[in-house]
């Protein structure tokens, strides 16, 4: 019992004096630093790199600004993804409707050799007839659509002659006439008004008497030789002439330069019309705004010189 006492008495003792050695050591070591707290809470000085990140990420109005910016990417994206899908609707649609008209066609052929054979009645063959018709008015509907998809002109109303062989077309005040074939035909608008100095230059020149026998001509060695005829009005290329494609004519009694340049225009597919600066000549398609046709020019003066009945 006595030695069990000791023992627990020398393990207390030996306790305490472990907690005396930890206490001094911990005493001996470092005081903390009062001031290390307040030296750690100092902020750091930014610089003008630091403010100008900061602002660029962080500044409302730049927020606001990248929020419309992906709205108007958004509207974007949306509206390429509706010009192609019109632009794949109105290529497929051409392509059927070719088909359609080629099928047409054959289809009156046919119709044709049996009417011939007076296998087939009238009105059968007029049957065939009106369907390729149809077919070619569905064609230029088609047709249509695309130079407005494309961005080669805004059309804002089309309408069919009443026997359907042509159809018309509104852009910006301007009146285009094509066939079902899509040859332009007609392509007027409001006409200029060109001054007095040039209309009457105009007017002697046009009324000008040429003879011509052309084989094979150009249409530039055409333009040269009737331009040589003309003093005192400009005449300006504004765009290629038809390359490859040659003309035969004979004019042996005179005639106007006026009717010799209508032969021009018809043979060769172009346009001649009346600028403040002279004559130009440009494809039906390009022709400028406002410009007035030459032969359209000549009609008009041709009316107001006209004696009074």
């Amino acid at each position: 019992m006595r030695r069990m006492v000791a023992k627990t008495l020398a393990l207390l003792a030996l306790g305490a004096c472990a907690g005396l050695v930890i206490g001094q050591q911990a005493d001996d070591g470092k005081k903390p630093d009062p001031t290390a707290k307040d030296k750690k809470e100092t902020p750091k000085e930014q610089t003008l790199e630091d403010l100008l990140a900061k602002a660029l990420k962080d500044n409302p109005d730049l927020r606001v600004a990248e929020s419309k910016v992906r709205e108007a990417e958004a509207e974007l994206n949306r509206a390429r993804l509706q010009v192609t899908q019109k632009v794949i609707k109105a290529h497929q649609e051409v392509a059927a409707n070719k088909i359609l008209l080629e099928s047409a066609k054959a289809t009156v052929e046919r119709a044709k050799r049996l009417f011939e054979q007076k296998a087939m009645s009238v009105e059968e063959f007029q049957i065939s007839q009106q369907a390729l018709q149809q077919a070619k008015v569905n064609l230029a509907k088609a047709e249509a659509e695309l130079p407005y998809l494309l961005g080669k002109q805004t059309v804002s109303a089309l309408a069919f002659s009443p026997d359907g062989h042509l159809l018309a077309g509104s852009s910006d005040g301007w009146i285009r006439i094509w066939d079902l074939n899509g040859k332009l035909r007609h392509a007027g608008g409001a006409s200029q008004r060109v001054p007095t100095s040039m209309r009457d230059k105009i007017r002697e020149a046009m009324a000008t008497t040429v003879t011509a026998d052309f084989d094979g001509v150009s249409a530039a060695d055409a333009l040269e030789f009737f331009w040589s005829k003309v003093k005192g009005v400009n005449l300006n290329i504004g765009d290629r002439l038809p390359q490859g494609k040659k003309g035969s004519v004979k004019f042996k009694e005179p005639v106007p330069l006026s009717a010799a340049l209508q032969w021009f225009e018809d043979h060769f597919g172009v346009l001649l019309v009346v600028r403040d600066y002279g004559i130009v000549v440009v494809e039906p398609e390009r022709r400028p705004p406002g410009a007035i046709l030459l032969q359209d020019f000549l009609k008009s003066e041709s009316a107001k010189t006209a004696p009074k009945k």
